[in-house]
C-alpha cells in the first residue's frame, strides 16, 4: 500500500470539496459519517474502519460532491489493493468457449465408463422394484374383493351366502341346494339391517339364511314363497320388479306367504 498515493488521494477529495465550496459540517450532515472520518479520508488515511466500510463512506462522500464515485473507488482500489491476485470475471461466453484439457476429458471419459455398469445395475434394480409394486397393487385389490360380503346365486340352482370381515357375530357359511322351479315368479330381497329368515319355494322344504346390512339375493318360484322373517324391519322385499312394503317392526317376528297377488301375512307368532 503506497501511503503517498494515498495523501493525493485525500487532497483530491479535498481539493474538490473546497472547489465545491462545501463544509466538511455539511457533508457529516447529509452523508451522517462521522467528521472525524471524513478528515481522515481527507489526510489520506483510510485505515480507521475496514475496508468495506470505508469504501462505503468514500462512495458517499464523493457522490455529495456530486462526482462520479466509481472513479475514485478505483483510484482507492488500485492504491489499496494492487499487490493483490486479481479475480477475473468469467462471462456466459467464456462458459461456452470452454474446453477442457485432453487429460481431464480422458478422465471424465474412464469415470463414465466405470459407473456404466452401476447405472444398468440401477435400472435394472428399478425394474425389479416396479414389478413389485404391480403384483402388491393386484394382490391388494384381489384381497379387496374377496374381503367384501358376497351372495352369489350359482345357475346349477346353487346358493351360497358369505359373511366376511364381521368376527364378533359372523354366522356360518351356509350352503343351500335348491331345485329349480320356473320363474314364473321372482322374489328379491335387500338387507336394511342383520336378520335371518327361513324360505321355503313352493312348499320345499325350508332353508335358512342370515343376511346383513347390504346384502341382496333373489329367489324364483312357481306360485309362492313361505318365510319366516326373524326382524320384520330388517329387510326390503319386491316381487318381479315391484315393491311389497313393510313386513313389520323393529325385532318381531314375522311369517308370511307370497304369492302373485301379493303378501299375505300368516301368523306373525311362532
Amino acid at each position: 500500500m503506497n501511503k503517498t498515493d494515498l495523501m493525493q488521494l485525500g487532497e483530491k477529495i479535498q481539493q474538490t470539496r473546497k472547489e465545491k465550496k462545501i463544509t466538511l459540517e455539511n457533508i457529516a450532515d447529509q452523508t451522517k459519517i462521522n467528521i472525524e472520518f471524513l478528515k481522515s479520508m481527507e489526510q489520506g488515511r483510510f485505515d480507521f474502519l475496514p475496508d468495506l466500510y470505508v469504501r462505503n463512506f468514500l462512495k458517499l462522500y464523493v457522490r455529495q460532491l456530486g462526482q462520479d464515485s466509481s472513479a475514485f473507488l478505483d483510484e482507492y482500489d488500485d492504491i489499496v489493493h494492487k499487490d493483490e491476485p486479481k479475480i477475473q470475471t468469467v462471462t456466459d461466453e467464456d462458459l461456452k468457449n470452454f474446453k477442457p484439457p485432453k487429460q481431464l476429458r480422458s478422465q471424465i471419459s474412464n469415470i463414465i465408463e466405470k459407473i456404466k455398469p452401476y447405472i444398468r445395475q440401477m435400472n435394472v434394480l428399478w425394474l425389479i422394484l416396479g414389478a413389485i409394486i404391480v403384483v402388491l397393487v393386484v394382490y391388494s385389490l384381489v384381497q379387496n374383493q374377496d374381503n367384501q360380503q358376497i351372495i352369489r346365486a350359482g345357475t346349477t340352482g346353487t346358493s351360497l351366502v358369505e359373511i366376511k370381515n364381521n368376527p364378533v357375530a359372523a354366522p356360518q357359511v351356509v350352503k343351500q341346494d335348491f331345485f329349480r322351479h320356473s320363474q314364473d315368479l321372482n322374489l328379491e330381497l335387500t338387507a336394511l339391517e342383520r336378520t335371518w329368515l327361513t324360505i321355503s319355494i313352493d312348499n320345499s322344504s325350508a332353508r335358512e339364511h342370515v343376511f346383513d346390512y347390504g346384502m341382496k339375493y333373489s329367489w324364483q318360484a312357481k306360485e309362492r314363497f313361505n318365510l319366516l322373517i326373524g326382524n320384520g324391519s330388517g329387510i326390503r322385499l319386491s316381487l318381479n320388479g315391484k315393491d311389497l312394503g313393510p313386513l313389520g317392526n323393529p325385532g318381531e317376528v314375522v311369517r308370511i306367504d307370497v304369492t302373485e297377488d301379493g303378501v299375505g301375512v300368516r301368523n306373525n307368532s311362532l
